[in-house]
């Protein structure tokens, strides 16, 4: 019965990829809006879920006592009590007034321009990254709907996007990659390449080994030498992650990518800074964001300048993606 049931719903789904292949603009025309929609519900969580976790970290439960929790923000938060209560909240709001937001003012992209980026009910001002996240994620969605082919593995890839468009820009705020999101990922390529979507599972799971081992070698390393850690495991987590979807092949390829990438941006940005002091000819504001550990102990990489590597990850991963589904 399960077999029947499967069979049926594949040749559904090959019906669909046939109509996609002779009518090209609807693909893309409905990859546009699924990317508006997704995009709309990864800005919600890419908002809420970091501040979910913060408050939560705050304290964790070891043997019915309530205790300060240890570690810091550039973790991957393993200590997070409960997964799903972070996902299980209300419909969109309002953060200031707290009022519900009606269906026709959540229309992705066009109910913030209409609306001039506030609130319908209190025009408090609202994040413009809602409107970014909805943008970034639409783009990728259109020029994964502009790839020629179309099967099994464009839709994974989509998923797989979701994910990772959610895990950049948590990172590029919050210095957070949350593990309900990076394991979740891990998965995800495993379950994927088990079917050989896009390696098979042999390599997705060395990928996946290979992935942690390697940014834990490379922080192991520069703690030795600097005396702290120089990243966190949800870096290593997520670039395990990355193994488990697209193998070993690749995997130092997209380390070295977005290490120059990090790189180049830091001396850009430092480049930046040092001709704004010049300029204006007083004490620089640092641009960085620095780690606060709650115990305010001074604690692995506490006090120095972090940089989001989750972000250079990401980027280095479509490409290379977008590269793969090209040739």
């Amino acid at each position: 019965m399960l077999l029947t049931l499967l069979s049926d719903l594949d040749d559904y789904v090959q019906s669909l990829f046939m109509l996609f292949e002779h009518y090209p603009l609807f693909k893309l025309g409905l990859f546009v809006i699924l990317g508006a929609l997704l995009g709309s519900h990864a800005g919600m969580l890419s908002v809420r879920l970091p501040l979910q976790i913060k408050q939560e970290s705050q304290f964790v439960c070891h043997n019915g006592e309530k205790t300060q929790c240890q570690y810091s923000n550039n973790d991957s938060l393993t200590h997070a009590s409960n997964d799903k209560a972070l996902l299980s909240k209300k419909r969109s709001h309002c953060l200031n007034c707290m009022s519900l937001i009606p269906f026709y003012h959540n229309v992705p992209i066009l109910s913030y321009i209409v609306l001039k980026g506030k609130c319908a009910n209190c025009h408090a001002p609202i994040s413009k990254q809602y409107l970014w996240i909805e943008m970034h994620m639409l783009v990728l969605f259109f020029c994964i709907g502009l790839l020629p082919q179309i099967g099994y593995e464009t839709i994974a890839f989509l998923a797989i996007t979701y994910f990772t468009v959610i895990l950049l820009w948590i990172d590029k705020k919050h210095f957070l990659l949350p593990d309900v999101l990076t394991l979740s990922l891990l998965w995800m390529g495993l379950f994927f390449n088990l079917f050989e979507l896009f390696v098979p599972l042999q390599d997705a799971v060395i990928g996946a080994m290979v992935g942690y081992a390697s940014l834990w070698g490379v922080n192991k390393l520069f703690c030795i030498v600097r005396g702290y850690d120089g990243m966190g495991q949800g870096d290593m987590k997520y670039f395990a992650a990355i193994g488990a979807c697209i193998g070993t092949h690749y995997l130092l390829l997209i380390l070295t990518l977005s290490a120059a990438l990090a790189i180049i941006h830091t001396l850009l940005d430092a480049l930046f800074m040092h001709k704004k002091k010049l300029g204006t000819n007083s004490e620089l504001e640092s641009s960085k964001q620095y780690q606060l550990n709650i115990n305010g102990s001074d604690n692995s990489i506490n006090n120095k300048q972090m940089i989001a590597f989750g972000v250079y990850l990401s980027i280095s991963f479509w490409g290379i993606c977008f590269y793969q589904f090209l040739i």
